[in-house]
Parts: structure tokens; C-alpha cells; sequence
């Protein structure tokens, strides 16, 4: 698991430094490398941030999913129209508008519920989660058991 988050760490960071200053992207000078381990610093602030700042992580990662079910449910859609164009068999007027409603219905569906009920859960538990940057172990330290 942590051998994973340091590539996809690495791949993210490259990504930002290409982003940020390009021309610095390839330099093993003391710019590019300082640039590099600043991106990578930011990105470690970052991931901290939401993870010591929501502590109801779950919840926030729910509203993201409703969040990318819109843009994912465009992706077969846009794939069969490709495929069908390719094969000389372009779809028709009504199959196109059936598509987008199938897509644009179920994508807004699961974007508006997904959301709704993340954010429902976050205010059902918010006086068992607490507010930002709590402690979610207070409870456990005063009752002595892990001592």
C-alpha cells in the first residue's frame, strides 16, 4: 500500500511541477529538484488537510463519487458513438437523444441523491464525528483502555 501512494505521488508531482514551471521539469540542478520537492511538499499539506480536516473522510468521499458521476457516465456514450461512426453506421437522430437522456438522467440522478446524501449523513453524525481537526479518539484515551 505505501509503495503505491509513493508512485502515484511521484506521477502527481511530476504532473504539478509541469504544471508550475515546465522549464524546470527536466533541470537536476538545485532549482529543479527544490521545485520538484516543493510540489511534492504541497501535495503532502494538501493530502493532510483533507484527511485531519474532514473527519468525516467517508462522507467526503461519497460527495466526490456523486460528484464524478456525471463526467463517467459520458465516457460509454461517447465511446459507442465513436465506434458506430468508425463503422460507417452513425446513430441516429433518436438514438442520440435517448443517449443524452439516459446519460444526462442517471448522471444528474446520482449526482443530485449521492450529494444529498452525503451531506445528510455528515449532519446526522456531525455531534459523533465532531467539527474539523477534532479529535475522533477523545473518548477512547479517558476511558483507559488502551493503557
Amino acid at each position: 500500500m505505501v509503495i503505491a501512494i509513493l508512485v502515484k505521488t511521484q506521477v502527481l508531482a511530476r504532473a504539478t511541477h509541469l504544471v508550475v514551471h515546465p522549464a524546470s521539469t527536466n533541470d537536476d540542478g538545485l532549482k529543479g529538484k527544490g521545485i520538484y520537492a516543493l510540489c511534492t511538499f504541497s501535495i503532502l499539506a494538501l493530502a493532510y488537510v483533507l484527511s485531519a480536516a474532514v473527519p468525516f473522510f467517508d462522507y467526503f468521499t461519497s460527495i466526490l463519487g456523486a460528484w464524478m458521476a456525471l463526467p463517467t457516465f459520458h465516457w460509454p456514450a461517447l465511446f459507442l458513438w465513436i465506434l458506430r461512426a468508425r463503422a460507417g453506421n452513425p446513430l441516429k437522430l433518436m438514438e442520440k437523444i435517448f443517449m443524452c437522456i439516459l446519460c444526462f438522467g442517471f448522471g444528474t440522478l446520482i449526482l443530485f441523491f449521492g450529494t444529498w446524501n452525503a451531506i445528510d449523513g455528515i449532519i446526522d453524525s456531525y455531534g459523533e464525528l465532531g467539527g474539523p481537526f477534532s479529535c475522533q479518539c477523545h473518548d477512547i484515551w479517558e476511558s483507559g483502555c488502551l493503557s
